[in-house]
C-alpha cells in the first residue's frame, strides 16, 4: 500500500492507502496543498477511515460502483475506527497497522493478480528466467506495497528470490503467516522453475522511498520490480520521486512491470485510486525525478522533454489486459520498462 491522496469537497487531504511507500518527510509535500503550515501543529485532522473504505470499495472499476454486502460490512468495521488519521508518518503507520490488526483490509483479493500471472507465463522473451544462462545466482524481484504477499509467492514459484515491502509490522506478519501456509502449495502456486526450484520469499518492514535495500541484491539492484495500485495511490506530488526511486532500484538489465490502473477514470474524480494514463508513465520515465505538468482537465500536459539516457527508462512492451478479478471489467494496459542504457 502507499500514501493515498483524497480530494474532499471541503478540504484537501493526505492519508495513507498503502503504507509501504510512505515518505518519511511530510514536509516534502506542498504545504499549500495540504493546507498545513510547518509552523502549525505537526498533526492535522484528515479523512475518517470509514470514508477510506468507501473509496476503496467504489474504486474496483468504473463499471461496477455498487458495493457488495462484504464491502458494506467493511465500511461498518471501519466506522468503528473514527479516530482521525494524522499527517505524521508515525501516526499514519499506526492507523494502518490497526486496520491490519482488526483484519479490515478491503484491498485484499486473496490471490495473485491474474494479469501478472499472464505476464510471467507469456513474456519470458522480455523478462528472461529466474536463472539466466551462464549464471548461478537467482534473479531478484521486488514488490513494493505487497499487501498480504500473494504476488511475492507467485514470483518465488517462478524461481525468483522475491521481496515484499510493507510499512506495517502487522501486514508483514500476515505475509509470513500466508507464506507458511501457502508458500509451497503446488496447487495455488505451481512450480514453474523446475530446475531452480522455488526462490526465497522475504517480507520486509521498510520505507520504499528512503530505506536502503541494496543489501538484498548485493548492490546490483532488483532484476524485476512489479508495480500495481502503487502509483495510483500516492499523492501526485510524489510521482516524480516514485519514478526516480524505481530507476534507482532497478538493476542495469532489469525490467519494471507496471499494471496501469485506472485509465478510464477522470482525473478530477479524485482518489485513490488516482486516474493515470499511459502518457503519464512515458513522461515520468523520460527524466525520473523531474516534475510533470498537468492541463486544466487534470490530464498530463504535452511535454517534449528528451530522454535522459543515464537514468531514464524506456517502454519495451505495452499491451491491453482485459478486466481481471481485481479490476472489474475495465480494460487496462500492461507495460514493461527497462533502462535506456540497456536497450
Amino acid at each position: 500500500m502507499a500514501v493515498a491522496y483524497f480530494n474532499n469537497v471541503k478540504k484537501t487531504l493526505s492519508v495513507p492507502l498503502a503504507p509501504p511507500q510512505l515518505c518519511k518527510s511530510p514536509s516534502s509535500l506542498d504545504p499549500a496543498k495540504l493546507r498545513h503550515s510547518p509552523s502549525e501543529s505537526k498533526t492535522i485532522t484528515l479523512i475518517k477511515p470509514s470514508e477510506i473504505c468507501k473509496s476503496i470499495c467504489y474504486a474496483k472499476s468504473d463499471a461496477d460502483k455498487t458495493p457488495t454486502l462484504a464491502d458494506r460490512k467493511m465500511q461498518l468495521n471501519m466506522a468503528n475506527h473514527e479516530k482521525p488519521l494524522q499527517q505524521t508518518t508515525e501516526a499514519q503507520t499506526e492507523q494502518w497497522d490497526a486496520l491490519w490488526r482488526q483484519k479490515t483490509t478491503p484491498w485484499d483479493r486473496a490471490a495473485p493478480n491474474s494479469a501478472l500471472i499472464d505476464a510471467l507465463n507469456e513474456r519470458s522473451d522480455i523478462l528472461g528466467s529466474s536463472i539466466q544462462s551462464g549464471e548461478t545466482r537467482r534473479r531478484t524481484a521486488l514488490i513494493p506495497g505487497c499487501g498480504r504477499g500473494y504476488d511475492v509467492l507467485l514470483f518465488a514459484s517462478h524461481g525468483y528470490d522475491a521481496y515484499g515491502l510493507d510499512i506495517s509490522q502487522t501486514a508483514v506478519e500476515a505475509c509470513r503467516e500466508l507464506d507458511a501456509e501457502q508458500g509451497n502449495d503446488d496447487t495455488r502456486y505451481p512450480l514453474k522453475a523446475t530446475t531452480a526450484g522455488r526462490g526465497l520469499r522475504e517480507f520486509l518492514v521498510a520505507d520504499f522511498f528512503n530505506d536502503d535495500l541494496s543489501s538484498h541484491t548485493n548492490g546490483s539492484g532488483f532484476d524485476i520490480i512489479y508495480d500495481f495500485t502503487f502509483l495510483c495511490a500516492i499523492p501526485p506530488e510524489l510521482r516524480p520521486q516514485w519514478a526516480k526511486r524505481m530507476s534507482e532500484l532497478l538493476a542495469p538489465n532489469g525490467s519494471l512491470i507496471c499494471l496501469e490502473f485506472p485509465l478510464a477514470k477522470p482525473p478530477k474524480a479524485g482518489g485513490p485510486p488516482h486516474s493515470l494514463s499511459s502518457e503519464l508513465y512515458l513522461q515520468l520515465f523520460k527524466q525520473p525525478g523531474r516534475e510533470v505538468g498537468y492541463a486544466e482537465d487534470g490530464y498530463v500536459a504535452p511535454d517534449e522533454r528528451s530522454l535522459d539516457r543515464s537514468s531514464g527508462l524506456v517502454r519495451v512492451a505495452h499491451w491491453s489486459q482485459e478486466g481481471t478479478q481485481d479490476l472489474g471489467t475495465e480494460t487496462q494496459m500492461m507495460s514493461i520498462w527497462q533502462h535506456a542504457q540497456s536497450v
